[in-house]
């Protein structure tokens, strides 16, 4: 099916020899594919502040998940590369910059102040601007079946995301130190982690793969950037325990449990197709985590709620109480009344 389409057929041997085609459409499409539903499904169930960002977060995920994978189909036409792989950068950058505006709308139930917003629009500007203009690109290189990328937004693009990374490793740090209940505190890690997770996943597949260009002669160096999508069923595990552990998003335990269901649907057809052993054990490895992972959340949270169904006959049982014994001092004050006269 996707050979029938190819136009370059020098480019689909290329890309078929070093990376299994069905491995990309699986690892790309259901990945990109859940976080936008999960994204849409959240907005839709909770119009907070933290929601709206996650949801945009989702959106840009999956939208550089369909640009990368139409950089792969070179084989369609060197036009379709270019034209998929030169916003590709902006996308990323995007949604490291709502990853922070989502963390801290979740720990302070707001947006960041307007000099956050605005600095950080500021140092993603040169990347608009390259983007816009064209100059991040300088070529097609027919030999290798890829765009030429220009260096120095390549690295600006990398230094910004570790920067991104530290910022919000240290909001996440501030914040939890300056919370005083243990809920919140406990809150504010998972987010933290969760997001973090996410964010270091992509960033170290992408900087891998710069240095393997810039300082390496290693054929195939795009391959790792893949590795890189294993961040978003991360992050969707740590949100799926927010979920149900602490009803954030004011999501219910089902929501949790297809969550949880559809991540070991993605690994489990990632791993089907996986092209190496190294790729498989990836992939097994994290089912496994995922299907630990969930076990314990989904039974932890069904403790909690049969601790807050008693908790709640318990409260019924005192207010009744209560109420009777408000009645006795009532009929109480109302004999002794009686009894004066």
């Amino acid at each position: 099916m996707i050979q029938s389409l190819a136009t370059i057929q020098y480019c689909y041997q290329y890309v078929a020899n070093q990376i299994s085609i069905e491995l990309l459409l699986y690892s790309h499409i259901p990945t990109g594919l859940i976080a936008l539903l999960f994204g849409f499904f959240l907005l839709f169930k909770d119009r907070s502040k933290a929601s709206q960002s996650l949801a945009i977060v989702c959106v840009l995920f999956s939208l550089w998940s369909f640009l990368d994978i139409q950089t792969w189909f070179v084989f369609i036409g060197a036009e379709n590369t270019m034209f998929s792989w030169a916003p590709i950068d902006l996308a990323g950058i995007l949604f490291f910059f709502f990853s922070y505006r989502f963390l801290y709308a979740f720990i302070y139930e707001s947006d960041p102040p307007l000099w956050q917003t605005i600095l950080g629009l500021v140092v993603i500007a040169p990347l608009i601007v390259t983007t816009t203009l064209g100059s991040n690109l300088t070529g097609f290189d027919a030999n290798t079946c890829e765009a030429v990328e220009s260096k120095w937004p390549s690295f600006y693009y990398d230094f910004m995301q570790f920067v991104y990374i530290c910022a919000v490793a240290l909001l996440g740090f501030l914040s939890y130190r300056r919370k005083v209940a243990l809920r919140k505190k406990l809150e504010i890690l998972i987010a933290t982690v969760g997001i973090l997770s996410f964010l270091l996943f992509f960033f170290s597949a992408s900087f891998i793969v710069s240095l393997l260009i810039n300082y390496t002669n290693i054929s195939s160096p795009y391959n790792f950037e893949i590795y890189g999508l294993f961040g978003m069923p991360v992050l969707l595990m740590f949100l799926g325990y927010l979920i149900v552990q602490y009803q954030s998003f004011n999501i219910k335990l089902i929501a949790a449990q297809a969550i949880i269901t559809t991540l070991v649907i993605i690994d489990a057809s990632q791993a089907i197709f996986s092209s190496s052993e190294p790729e498989l054990v990836v992939n097994l490895i994290t089912i496994l985590l995922v299907i630990l992972f969930g076990s314990f959340l989904i039974r932890s949270v069904k403790q909690e709620i049969a601790a807050r169904e008693r908790n709640e006959i318990l409260a019924k049982e005192l207010a009744g109480a209560n109420a009777r014994l408000r009645e006795l001092d009532r009929q109480k004050s109302e004999f002794v009344s009686i009894a004066s006269h």
